[in-house]
């Protein structure tokens, strides 16, 4: 069986350099770090952060001293303010590509417009990208979204994207948008590229494989979408978090199989995975992502 391997897996750089911030800040260990849920969709990964001392909690409410985490993907302004108020000391991972849209979203509310995020409603980065936009932007999850025609079109809006949205899911959205004949309406593509490239290399591995293998959390948003992805070519298409999980049986009659990650899936699992497919089967490895 042939094994091809997506040029791009293992972390991407946002969530390598806020793996990277943790791990210093653990290091330094001066007081208790927190962090506000995961710092970023993978068990392992948790699991590694909390034995060296992560505290995650679901809020910081009865938090009274000590430091706190913002993962890469962002937190309210609000919230942000609160906890320097409160004299906890923050710890400032969000990926940049992810500040870059808070600053946008703020300085088009300065410009009168008002915000339209195309995302998951309950994604933490989401959560964020709200709060910058003073809690008063809409969510539209997809084009079938109902609160599509509730928007004023008298109104000035800018329609800006969760950093992981599916590109086809935001073009989408978008010409939807475009229907209301908005009195003003800008749209800033601000999806991450490597979201972007993740995505062309699981459409191509569905396009040339026989069966295509997604690592990566299980409440991964790019993770799931590469899945999707997946899945609309009609390949065999499976979602698994670690080694563990890989079933000997899918890899019957299959001439060749296609390998790739979310973008918060740590390099060492995704080897993991491919010496499990090594030991389990007669292979030849090729691909970018081998090296």
């Amino acid at each position: 069986m042939e094994i091809k391997v997506a040029e791009n897996i293992g972390f991407c750089w946002g969530v390598k350099r806020a793996v990277e911030i943790t791990f210093q800040a653990l290091r330094d260990s001066k007081s208790k770090l927190y962090s506000l849920g995961r710092v970023i969709h993978n068990p392992q990964m948790t699991a590694e952060l909390s034995e060296l001392g992560l505290v995650i909690v679901k809020d910081m409410s009865g938090v009274k001293k000590g430091r706190f985490l913002v993962r890469s993907h962002g937190i309210s302004p609000l919230l942000l303010s609160d906890l320097s108020s409160r004299g906890i000391e923050i710890v400032d991972a969000t990926c940049p590509f992810v500040k870059r849209t808070q600053s946008l979203i703020r300085e088009l509310r300065g410009l009168g417009y008002r915000i339209i995020i195309a995302g998951e409603k309950e994604h933490p980065e989401v959560k964020g990208l709200v709060g910058c936009a003073d809690n008063e932007a809409v969510v539209i999850n997809s084009a079938d979204d109902a609160g599509i025609s509730g928007l004023d079109a008298s109104q000035k809006w800018a329609v800006v994207a969760q950093s992981t949205q599916s590109q086809k899911e935001f073009q989408e959205i978008v010409s939807k948008l475009v229907e209301r004949n908005f009195l003003e309406l800008r749209i800033l593509f601000t999806i991450c590229q490597e979201t972007l490239k993740r995505e062309t290399s699981a459409q191509d591995l569905a396009r040339t494989c026989d069966l295509v293998l997604i690592i990566g959390g299980f409440d991964s948003a790019n993770t799931r979408r590469l899945k999707e992805i997946a899945e609309s070519s009609g390949r065999n298409s499976y979602h698994i978090e670690h080694a563990d999980q890989v079933e000997c049986r899918w890899f019957d009659g299959i001439g060749s199989a296609g390998v790739i990650s979310g973008t918060s899936t740590p390099r060492w699992v995704v080897d993991e995975v491919i010496k499990r497919i090594k030991e389990d089967t007669s292979y030849l490895l090729i691909g970018g992502g081998n090296k």
